[in-house]
């Protein structure tokens, strides 16, 4: 039983360390293509994008969720992409982030460089 456990362990290990890739090119992605996005974080399930100029985000703090959160006539909440251009990021995180809890990771990167895990 221990063998089979650390062979599935291996192969989540493998499975978790693509899906962070992925998600990191995704966010490097829309990084490179929107040039008022300065950085993407993660941390403590959530994410989101920071700009450049405070002014540019929209929402005058200089950070641009993937979603906005709205109440519903019925006054329950929803949410909807913040732009299109986030649709395969979100997608991406929507099929996987409950499996390999991505926005745990505790990171923030902008569209080149290094990825800094220590903040």
């Amino acid at each position: 039983m221990k063998r089979i456990n650390r062979q599935i362990e291996k192969q989540y290990e493998i499975a978790r360390q693509m899906a962070v890739n992925e998600m990191i090119r995704l966010a490097r992605k829309v990084l490179k293509e929107h040039s008022h996005l300065d950085e993407f974080v993660i941390a403590m399930g959530s994410c989101f994008f920071t700009t450049k100029n405070i002014s540019s985000s929209g929402c005058g703090n200089g950070i641009v969720d993937l979603r906005e959160q709205y109440m519903k006539e019925d006054y329950s909440y929803s949410s909807k992409l913040t732009f299109k251009y986030f649709k395969p990021l979100d997608d991406f995180l929507g099929e996987w982030n409950d499996v390999f809890k991505l926005t745990g990771e505790g990171i923030r990167f902008r569209a080149e460089g290094e990825i800094i895990t220590d903040w």
